[in-house]
């Protein structure tokens, strides 16, 4: 048997709690005291003292890398890796990205400062040296005397262009007469339309998801291009497929922007067909696309959803300009998981309906390739021009 002295264990335990306690954030009725931690140079908040210390509730997906902070109606969305997220109906950004440091979410204090403003409207939200401190707001201080200060995505001009082949790998896509595959043609578009941006736009970067005949995950697509955003750059995110009908008359040019309430039948056809690329993917990823509360967040905001239908129009009247072919079949919107949770103006455009034997053989010709990706980069240069245009005038 062991023998001890109870006093002497009681004294130790009373200066461990004293030390445990010293270590946890400062709060007060009136005021919360929350640490800022450096890392890299890089000032982080901790997710754990948001939510175990503020009126808030908060849910983080290992798989997804995705969480959810909540205050009754009012809500942020980040993700780890993106310098980026999603405070009610705006996006707030940093220079550096969440991240993870021995388990724990650390969120960017440029991210978070402007994340508690609008979680927590009845607090004020102060910046120190070494930590944030949230005061309550007395009574007789008018809630439009707050500041909400988040950044508004019109603000930032456009750096990058994530240009997306459709498909790849063990995923064909569409597969027209004579076994001609969707993910090959979308490929060679792409990488036409990588090049003449190139040369019309030297002063931004363009990335393309794949380069070679490899299968890439739909929301993966867009996290290649969430994850450039930043602090004063925003980006375009272009996805290029082919069409497919069981009539092998239909044929035509089409480009869509995000919704879940798509403009027709048919366009709602057109993107269950793109939709089913999922069968291909992780199980354990498939749930992103029934997380209903996330994707409603994620769908898109007002201003992006905007954007996205103005980027659309310039595509495709430009594409109308430079294909004579075959005919228009417009502007539509529809709820395309490839575009879902991307936080800048994206488009999916359909070139053509491999489907169709004489729209299949100019698909398959590198110089109607190469007019389409003219077209193309003709309509992002205009929409570009314009976009400009209202970051002057904001």
């Amino acid at each position: 048997m062991h023998c001890y002295n109870k006093n002497l264990s009681r004294h130790w335990y009373a200066i461990i709690l004293l030390c445990t306690v010293c270590m946890l954030p400062v709060f007060s009725q009136d005021s919360i005291v929350i640490p800022i931690k450096v890392i890299n140079n890089n000032a982080f908040v901790s997710e754990y003292n948001i939510r175990t210390i503020l009126p808030v509730q908060s849910t983080f997906d290992i798989v997804l890398q995705r969480g959810r902070i909540v205050n009754k109606e009012r809500y942020a969305l980040y993700h780890v890796g993106l310098a980026i997220a999603l405070v009610n109906d705006s996006l707030v950004r940093s220079d550096y990205p969440v991240m993870r440091q021995h388990g724990e979410v650390m969120i960017p204090l440029d991210i978070a400062v402007p994340m508690l403003t609008a979680l927590l409207p009845e607090y004020e939200v102060d910046v120190t040296v070494n930590a944030i401190t949230i005061k309550k707001i007395p009574t007789h201080v008018k809630e439009k005397e707050k500041k909400t200060p988040v950044t508004k995505v019109s603000k930032d001009a456009i750096g990058f262009i994530v240009v997306d082949a459709g498909h790849g790998g063990k995923d064909p896509g569409a597969i027209g007469k004579g076994g001609i595959k969707e993910k090959h043609i979308t490929l060679q578009i792409a990488k036409e339309v990588k090049l003449v941006l190139q040369q019309r736009l030297p002063g931004i970067e363009v990335i393309m998801t794949r380069t070679t005949d490899r299968f890439i995950e739909l929301g993966e697509r867009t996290e290649i291009a969430n994850k450039m955003l930043k602090k004063g750059v925003n980006g375009l995110f272009i996805s290029i497929h082919c069409n497919a009908a069981v009539v092998s008359k239909i044929s035509g040019f089409e480009t869509y922007y995000l919704s879940q309430n798509p403009s027709n039948e048919e366009a709602r056809t057109t993107s269950v067909l793109e939709n089913n690329v999922i069968i291909f993917e992780n199980p354990e990823k498939r749930k992103r696309y029934g997380d209903v509360e996330m994707i409603e967040a994620l769908m898109i905001t007002t201003q992006i959803q905007q954007e996205s239908a103005m980027l659309g129009t310039a595509v495709q009247k430009s594409l109308d300009k430079t294909i004579h072919e075959f005919k228009s079949k417009g502007v539509k919107k529809a709820d395309f998981f490839v575009l879902r949770g991307c936080l800048m103006p994206s488009v999916l455009i359909e070139v053509g309906y491999i489907t169709s034997p004489k729209e299949k053989k100019y698909l398959i010709d590198r110089n109607y390739q190469k007019r389409l990706a003219q077209g193309i980069t003709a309509g992002i240069v205009e929409f570009i021009k314009e976009y400009n245009r209202n970051i002057a005038n904001y």
